[in-house]
């Protein structure tokens, strides 16, 4: 991200900060600790406007974890880093494989050591334990490496689909998919790990792309509202250098449509307090978000998860 990106989003969030309370900034990439001058440029700016308008700042950091060394870790919480979510392929003859450096070397080990170190703060931890059809089965592999930080960790299982399939894993179900992720948050639960319920958990709207003010800013300054377009490289508009957006309002109010209260079938469901109405991405692409009430014996499923995880923290739920 250049100089002039930088500059941009200050600009913006200048421009706009007297209509927020809160101001939420999550970093990820590629790898976003590659542009720690950045954050670091960026995340000070902010907190000052914020705090020169008696707003809240918090970010949270999308990151593999290999460059979370000392000098990073110390700096977050100055920086409103608060929540940190990093990922593991599986143990190590999986993960060093599919995330080895440039040169071949492994990362596993120093990971492991970050997330350690990571533990002694006060940041919410969340390990996000990617599995597939071919490593599934070493999963509790993964567990026991975990062992050493399960108390200051939130692990959330997420299954990765080969080729132009992962860009509907959000919009689409796979029941085998979904049978497996069930049996492996059973697992976790059993061991005494917290889990990141999939289904029951609490949030205003299904995805972060639901907010009107939810705005994704690539390194040129491109904007999105989903993750998946961001991959397809399908931008609603731009940032421009003043701070001013320049949106394709055609293509920016399809992501503001949604209203499951206009759907008969939604209106009807007694799931809608969960789903919240869906994908906005299924909606526009195929015409259907992905409805979660298709499986009453899943959502059944984590109800009860729910419920056995808050009474073995002692938490009434």
């Amino acid at each position: 991200m250049g100089a002039t990106v930088v500059q941009s989003i200050i600009k913006f969030v200048e421009k706009q900060i007297d209509r927020y309370k809160l101001v939420d900034v999550t970093w990820f990439g590629g790898e976003p600790l590659l542009e720690w001058g950045a954050i670091t440029e960026i995340s000070e700016r902010l907190m000052d406007i914020c705090n020169d308008k008696g707003s809240s700042y918090t970010s949270s950091l999308i990151t593999n974890g290999y460059l979370l060394d000392d000098a990073v870790v110390s700096n977050l919480r100055r920086l409103g880093v608060d929540c940190i979510v990093t990922s593991i392929d599986g143990p190590a003859h999986i993960h060093n494989v599919r995330r080895a450096l440039a040169d071949g070397r492994p990362t596993l080990e120093r990971i492991m050591e970050n997330l350690r170190l990571l533990s002694k703060t006060d940041c919410h931890i969340t390990v996000q334990v990617n599995c597939d059809s071919t490593t599934v089965e070493h999963v509790p592999q993964v567990l026991d490496i975990l062992e050493a930080v399960k108390r200051r960790i939130t692990v959330h299982f997420r299954w990765l689909f080969p080729s132009d399939a992962k860009r509907w894993s959000c919009a689409t179900r796979n029941a085998d998919a979904d049978n497996e992720l069930l049996l492996l948050n059973k697992l976790a639960v059993s061991r005494g790990f917290d889990i990141r319920n999939p289904m029951v958990f609490p949030r205003w709207v299904y995805c972060n792309t639901d907010y009107k003010d939810h705005w994704l800013i690539d390194p040129v300054g491109s904007i999105f509202k989903c993750n998946v377009e961001f991959e397809l490289n399908n931008p609603v508009g731009k940032l421009k250098e003043d701070g001013e957006l320049d949106l394709d309002e055609q293509l920016w109010s399809r992501w503001l449509a949604k209203d499951p209260f206009n759907r008969h079938a939604c209106k009807e469901c007694t799931s809608l307090p969960i789903c919240l109405g869906g994908c906005v991405f299924a909606l526009n692409s195929a015409g259907s978000p992905r409805c979660i009430a298709q499986d009453e014996r899943l959502t059944s499923e984590y109800i009860i998860l729910k419920y056995q995880q808050s009474k073995s923290q002692g938490v009434r739920s």
